[in-house]
């Protein structure tokens, strides 16, 4: 993974800076940061903005696309899978930490954020030094590495009055698969303030996979544990899109926790991937049964050529109604 650095400020007052090219003698690190992704937020505007395509918009392509049929656009690739963020190291600053933001990937499908982390003010995560690691919700569909990736990295700090919140981490990352084969597993984004280790892996010739429920049988295993568990038992996932290569295995870990808060009882399932339809597995945990589906879908490779088939843009400005169909509806125009 590259990364982006703010060098030199050789901008004047008619020429706006190009982004990466942010540098302002006597600021902060913490401010100069601030200056490059917002330098970094014009430029995308520029190249991709418009009335309906803002900056903030996530990726609306469902990971279950091509679930149950295929088309043009509908491929095997490489694609980059995230497995962890974690805040390696602190510095000036004291834990706990109530942390919100976004870390989030755009790929050459849409240019959309595709999130992996994504909490507003008022939803932080407080995040202790004996488990540093956020809370990922994302990606919402797999992220495509045919073509480079940009991963940013905005994080702030809560701390009670939002005037005194302040930034923790600012940075944009350019990963270029192209040289993944000379990367390691793991990367580091840092300032003065924090480190961010990154753990990830890029994958080839692979397709999507998303979870769709975990049904819990009786007696429960997990009695002592803290996930959540919807209506009918139905355990509440985090995170249900993951990226597995074609010829490989997806793997799926269960475990159990006792009253000590040791591991009580443990399961595993190794799933051979399909290119699409879904798939009904069993997890045996200690005498009860988990039962779960896996949607199986190609990726999406390039939006043009979907558009190009007769289908919609998700991120499109609908067409208005008819005002005789809203007014049969009761609705007022």
């Amino acid at each position: 993974m590259d990364r982006i650095d703010a060098v030199s400020d050789g901008a004047t007052e008619t020429e706006e800076a190009p982004w990466f090219d942010i540098y302002d003698k006597g600021k902060s690190v913490t401010e100069m940061q601030e200056k490059g992704f917002a330098a970094y937020r014009r430029s995308w505007e520029r190249e991709w903005g418009e009335d309906r395509n803002s900056f903030e918009n996530l990726s609306l392509f469902s990971p279950m696309m091509f679930t149950h049929c295929s088309s043009a656009g509908a491929v095997v690739g490489r694609t980059f899978q995230v497995y962890s963020v974690k805040i390696a190291e602190i510095k000036g600053i004291q834990w706990p930490l109530k942390v919100y933001g976004v870390v989030a990937a755009r790929d050459d499908v849409d240019k959309h954020r595709n999130p992996l982390f994504l909490r507003s003010r008022d939803n932080y995560q407080i995040v202790h030094q004996k488990d540093p690691f956020l809370q990922l919700t994302g990606p919402c569909r797999a992220i495509v590495s045919e073509e480079p990736v940009e991963i940013e990295v905005r994080l702030r700090v809560n701390r009670g009055n939002k005037s005194d919140d302040r930034p923790l981490i600012s940075d944009v990352y350019y990963y270029n698969t192209d040289y993944a084969h000379l990367l390691g597993s793991s990367d580091v984004v840092e300032n003065h303030l924090c480190k961010i280790e990154l753990s990830y892996q890029q994958l080839n010739q692979s397709v999507q996979a998303t979870f769709l429920g975990f049904d819990v049988g009786e007696p429960s295993a997990f009695e002592y544990g803290e996930m959540t568990m919807g209506k009918c038992a139905y355990l509440n996932l985090s995170r249900h899109v993951v990226s597995v290569e074609l010829q490989g295995k997806l793997g799926v870990l269960i475990e159990a926790y006792a009253p000590s808060g040791g591991i009580a009882a443990r399961g595993s399932v190794f799933i051979r991937p399909k290119k699409c339809h879904t798939s009904q597995h069993t997890c045996d945990i200690g005498g009860s049964d988990v039962k779960f589906t896996v949607a199986w879908s190609l990726l999406l490779a390039d939006k043009t050529l979907w558009l190009m088939n007769g289908y919609f843009d998700p991120c499109e400005d609908l067409p208005p109604f008819d005002p005789s169909l809203l007014e049969k509806l009761g609705i007022s125009v």
